[in-house]
């Protein structure tokens, strides 16, 4: 997992968010992180002519993630770009989280990405008793992560 140096399509410079490369699998995967933003014209189609040229015998999967999932709006009709919300990353890695074994190192990378989700897209402080109104909004991820 690295963030991407900048890069060149053409004459122009490309800097995908985070890129994982999985050689032995022959997998690319390129995401998007948009928190604030939306994707600006030719963000992602520049990407994805990087990712072609960057691995072209991998399998390339596209994400972009924003907090609420929404799906990108300026991609032509190249390759899919995966619309994924944190909560459904969240929920995922919750669950990866409670199948993990203590002594792995990336336990507690996901645990702190897990709390900077919570504190810093959600806006949750848990350092501090929730109220009813600040609850409520976590119940469908502690249902989902929980199982329940």
């Amino acid at each position: 997992v690295t963030p991407e140096a900048q890069q060149t399509v053409g004459a122009v410079a490309v800097r995908p968010d985070i890129v994982v490369r999985l050689a032995d699998k022959g997998l690319l995967l390129v995401i998007e992180n948009k928190v604030d933003t939306r994707d600006r014209e030719k963000q992602l189609d520049n990407y994805a002519l990087w990712a072609k040229g960057d691995s072209p015998q991998a399998t390339r999967c596209l994400v972009y993630l924003t907090p609420e999932g929404l799906r990108p709006s300026n991609v032509k009709r190249g390759e899919p770009w995966v619309a994924v919300s944190y909560r459904t990353l969240a929920i995922a890695w919750r669950r990866v989280l409670a199948q993990s074994l203590s002594g792995d190192p990336w336990v507690e990378v996901l645990r702190l990405y897990l709390a900077t989700i919570t504190r810093h897209i959600w806006r949750v402080e848990l350092s501090r008793t929730l109220g009813v109104s600040e609850k409520l909004p976590l119940l469908d991820y502690v249902l989902a992560a929980s199982g329940g």
